[in-house]
């Protein structure tokens, strides 16, 4: 059994075998690779918030400079910070990556499942063939 997985392209030069990645979208950062259970030690999900003017906020990174922050609170709020959106989808806006403060990168452990939802931490199950 084979997993799909997706990777920023930063990884792609320490991933081996490089063969078995399958580029995504080219204007995608991301890149997805197919590879089998057993190769999976650890399987987890990564993000990240920081405080921009006095305020938490998410954010992903646009380019080395640049970050797109998300804000899903006070309306009147992002008005006035200049935040384009709505209260239902979330304010966003590019600022220069200098501007964030107590940036934290939280790493969410996972158990590897399939695509039933099955644990596989002690490996994949026997499939009736």
């Amino acid at each position: 059994m084979r997993l799909w997985l997706e990777m920023d392209r930063a990884d792609f030069d320490r991933f081996p075998p490089a063969d078995a990645l399958k580029w995504g979208d080219p204007q995608s950062r991301g890149l997805g690779v197919r590879v089998p259970v057993s190769a999976i030690s650890r399987f987890f999900s990564r993000g990240m918030s920081a405080w921009w003017f006095g305020e938490p906020f998410g954010f992903s990174v646009v380019d080395t400079e640049t970050v797109e922050i998300h804000y899903d609170r006070d309306p009147r709020l992002a008005e006035l910070m200049g935040l384009k959106g709505n209260q239902y989808d979330g304010f966003r806006a590019h600022v220069p990556f200098v501007e964030l403060q107590d940036i934290e990168v939280i790493v969410t452990p996972h158990p590897v499942y399939d695509w039933w939802g099955a644990d596989f931490a002690d490996g994949p199950p026997e499939v009736a063939g």
